[in-house]
């Protein structure tokens, strides 16, 4: 049995595979030290190995992935760089320039956590991102910028997300929609998460409908089966502008698609402006004609 290294990674040759099974399971449990390392800063700031018995019991002290993220504990398991010390974390560049310096020991990284892991960082003091979010350090700012924005007003992009590398503004919630202007008006006002990664404020909910500038229009007073809200009754229609102004005031029903207000009657469009002011007083085909 001894110790050699292949490819840059500490493994253990020996000619019996169950020892070697052995070795690993023993490994994993913790009672035997794959590698010895500890943080301390070299001249830009990165953490540096302590002396081992051997280099090859260091391949993760001596890689890129320890100096830039804290990854420096080598497992035999899975043969990979993982981080296991807070030390190592905040001795590392990426702490001292991105403000990942908290330990996630569950995934074995080091991640950004708090607002105090983003200002001790280069990310704060040379760019003014000294605010945590979303797993990075942004400004205040930025992260305030999607409450205020006009997309969050007229369409409930109101939440901060993460794509790609920068943040941008997404429906985050119900509360999102609620605020927005497509809830007033369409009783848009909950999100339709079977939109997809690109969530909309896409369905609608009786409070919303009910209230919603499209129940008082067009009789929308009801969550729809497809869109945000639809009338359900021809009391809806009756009561509703498009009756009165072009004669819409019966439900129409469809399997297919929301109900409707449609001109189904020549009674609709005789009591409508429609027929008073413009002589449409027949109903055909949905609407009121000449």
């Amino acid at each position: 049995m001894r110790y050699r290294s292949v490819d840059g990674y500490f493994r253990l040759a020996t000619d019996s595979s169950r020892f070697s099974l052995a070795f690993r399971l023993v490994a994993w449990t913790g009672l035997l030290a794959v590698v010895c390392c500890s943080p301390g800063p070299d001249s830009e700031g990165a953490s540096t190995p302590s002396p081992c018995v051997s280099d090859t019991q260091a391949p993760c002290c001596k890689s890129q992935d320890c100096q830039r993220q804290g990854r420096c504990e080598f497992d035999v398991l899975t043969e990979m760089c993982f981080a296991i010390s807070s030390a190592h974390c905040q001795s590392s560049l990426n702490c001292m320039k991105l403000g990942e310096c908290t330990l996630d020991a569950v995934r074995g990284e080091c991640v950004v956590v708090t607002d105090s892991d983003c200002q001790r960082s280069s990310a704060c003091t040379s760019d003014g991102r000294c605010s945590s979010s979303l797993g990075g350090c942004y400004s205040t700012v930025h992260i305030k910028q999607c409450k205020t924005s006009a997309e969050c007003e007229s369409v409930g992009r109101c939440s901060p997300s993460i794509v790609g590398q920068s943040l941008t503004c997404i429906v985050g919630s119900a509360s999102d929609c609620e605020r927005s202007k497509v809830c007033r008006v369409s009783g848009c006002c909950r999100p339709d998460l079977q939109a997809g990664p690109s969530v909309v404020c896409g369905k609608g909910t009786q409070s919303g409908c009910a209230a919603a500038e499209t129940c008082k229009a067009d009789g929308g007073c009801t969550p729809g089966k497809f869109g945000c809200c639809m009338p359900a009754t021809s009391a809806d229609c009756a009561s509703s502008t498009a009756c009165k102004e072009r004669g819409e005031c019966s439900v129409m029903n469809s399997s297919g698609h929301d109900n409707a207000c449609r001109a189904e009657t020549d009674g609709d469009c005789q009591g409508s402006n429609a027929c008073l002011k413009h002589g449409k007083c027949t109903a055909d085909s949905g609407v009121c004609i000449e």
